[in-house]
């Protein structure tokens, strides 16, 4: 048999290109099938087609979000399979048995060696970037301005699969500016997010410019003691300690008591979340203001609501803007670009990105 090194590695994108659906990647290197991230969503009732896959060697998991770890269930059919990621996803996920990976650094997949980086995106999430053939790099979810996540620059990449959710958009997050000013006054605000994630953002920053009354469910104050508690190595210098000087001061959000900024799971009031069943209780009324900032999944409540005007939609940045992405195929030096999670991916061929010449925008069956 000739040497696996040598061969002709390939990707496959199983969903996730082309569309905002879940994270779902197929990478063949050295004789071994790896699965990166199996999610479900963020589209009500999205889900990749695994029924199509042969079985695979292991699968990587990212972060613990359910657009990219939610799909875990379609993969029992394969029988049993290791699982990767970092600690803290894997105790998010509840998965006793899983191999760590370091959050920075150096690991083994499959006995080939790995690099991992902090993404800025959440506790736990990481991009992993495969040595072979010049370098793979899958970045998962990834945000370089958050204000309390660590983001760790990867190192230099010929192939790079980048967080496009945003395309071409190049604002930065500001709660300056008029429209959250006019919405943070209005006295009482449903702020739903993703307990794993913006949620600490909100927290902190809402609070260090003097709103003092911010309630957090219960899911989202045992997220922060537990970011606190075991997961400090993801935040940003400084952070954790301006969190504790908060963590005091929060309340429990009772739905019995809608005055306030209420911070609750989850950003797409899902059945049985506490977002939804505030929304249950308030939706005829007009008061509270329900207020997303994430992405607005089809079908999903987040959409029913701000469509029907009884919400509001503005975006807090939680993936990269386009500058960020520039800077980044920039810096890893990439010959080659899949932009994920973009229904548009065409729009990096305009004139003010010019990638034309590295862009990929099939990735249903790419070798290198």
């Amino acid at each position: 048999m000739g040497d696996p090194s040598l061969a002709m590695n390939r990707l496959a994108c199983i969903s996730g290109c082309s569309s905002k659906g879940p994270a779902c990647v197929l990478l063949e290197i050295e004789g071994r099938r790896i699965l990166l991230d199996a999610g479900v969503g963020p589209d009500a009732g999205a889900v990749p087609p695994l029924e199509f896959l042969e079985p695979i060697d292991a699968l990587l998991l990212s972060h613990a979000h359910k657009d990219h770890a939610g799909a875990m269930r379609l993969l029992k059919h394969w029988g049993s399979f290791p699982v990767y990621a970092t600690e803290t996803t894997l105790r998010i996920l509840g998965i006793p048995n899983g191999i760590p990976l370091p959050s920075r650094g150096s690991g083994e997949v499959l006995g080939m060696e790995v690099r991992t980086g902090r993404t800025g995106h959440a506790s736990g999430s990481i991009w992993i970037r495969f040595p072979q053939k010049g370098g793979f790099l899958y970045m998962g979810d990834s945000s370089e301005e958050s204000q309390v996540y660590a983001f760790d620059p990867p190192p230099p990449s010929e192939l790079i699969a980048f967080d496009a959710s945003y395309g071409l958009y190049d604002e930065k997050n500001s709660l300056d500016s008029s429209l959250w000013k006019q919405v943070l006054q209005t006295g009482s605000v449903v702020l739903p997010v993703p307990a794993e994630g913006r949620s600490l953002e909100f927290v902190l920053l809402l609070k260090e410019r003097g709103y003092d009354t911010i309630y957090v469910d219960s899911r989202i104050y045992t997220t922060l003691r537990q970011t606190l508690d075991q997961d400090r190595d993801y935040l940003r210098p400084g952070v954790a300690e301006r969190l504790e000087s908060v963590l005091s001061s929060l309340e429990e959000s009772r739905i019995s008591h809608p005055e306030g900024i209420h911070i609750v799971t989850d950003g797409e009031a899902s059945e049985g979340s506490a977002a939804w069943q505030w929304i249950t209780q308030y939706e005829r009324d007009t008061t509270p203001l329900f207020l997303f900032t994430g992405y607005l999944g089809k079908g999903t409540t987040a959409e029913r609501i701000v469509t029907s005007g009884r919400g509001l939609w503005v975006r807090w940045n939680a993936h990269p803007t386009l500058e960020e992405n520039l800077r980044l195929i920039q810096q890893v030096g990439a010959r080659k670009v899949i932009p994920m999670f973009n229904p548009e991916p065409d729009i990096f061929l305009s004139p003010q990105v010019n990638l034309p010449e590295i862009l990929l925008l099939d990735g249903e069956d790419i070798h290198w």
